[in-house]
């Protein structure tokens, strides 16, 4: 608009993405195949397609979180990453399942309860179209925090500086389930997860010369 383009000509659609994260599994299928506790509550941690952020360091903090939990694990093509968790693994109190680069974020996000990952544009798309409430630890200059100051504007994420203060907010969550609960409700208002189809849909009835 500040370029003078009409108002009326700007259509926010959102961002497109795997048709996967829209359908519905049954998410106690999914704990079974996983091998997972149905009575613990889940934590997805991710950072992208090539696992960045400081993953190993939010794992470490979350050995220190009182009541039992599991966490899934996702390292991307971060080979580094994973090799230094899986020659931790012994060490580690709580359960955790630990992945390298995966085809099945899709079923990952439906069995979590929160997930912990960098605000990046297809991710964040995913994740809202999952109902999944978002930890966001220090997100990068740019999309990243714009996307951040978005969503916890809207009540759809929590944003925390250190990867150490994870452990509050976790412990907290799991105290205060209506907190889980208030930020689904506030995530269905401001989802997208058709956005690929109504993208389609604007090309396909523009008029062509």
């Amino acid at each position: 608009m500040n370029k003078g383009v009409n108002r009326e000509r700007i259509l926010s659609l959102g961002i497109p993405f795997g048709h996967k994260f829209n359908e519905q599994i049954d998410k106690k299928i999914l704990l079974d195949k996983y091998n997972l506790d149905h009575n613990l509550r889940t934590i997805l941690i991710m950072g992208g397609g090539q696992g960045l952020g400081p993953i190993k360091t939010i794992v470490n903090s979350l050995e220190k979180v009182k009541e039992p939990i599991q966490e899934i694990v996702v390292c991307g093509t971060n080979k580094k990453l994973y090799n230094s968790l899986k020659r931790k693994f012994h060490k580690f109190k709580k359960k955790i399942l630990l992945y390298g680069y995966t085809h099945h974020v899709n079923e990952l996000m439906t069995v979590a309860d929160m997930i912990i990952t960098k605000p990046g544009g297809v991710t964040t798309a995913e994740v809202l179209a999952k109902n999944l409430p978002m930890i966001i630890i220090k997100p990068i200059p740019g999309q990243e925090a714009n996307n951040a100051l978005y969503l916890t504007e809207k009540n759809a994420a929590v944003k925390i500086d250190k990867p150490k203060e994870v452990v509050a907010v976790i412990e907290d969550f799991i105290k205060n389930p209506d907190k889980l609960i208030a930020m689904a409700k506030a995530i269905e208002t401001i989802k997208k997860p058709q956005a690929s189809i109504d993208i389609a849909k604007l090309v396909l009835e523009l008029p062509h010369a």
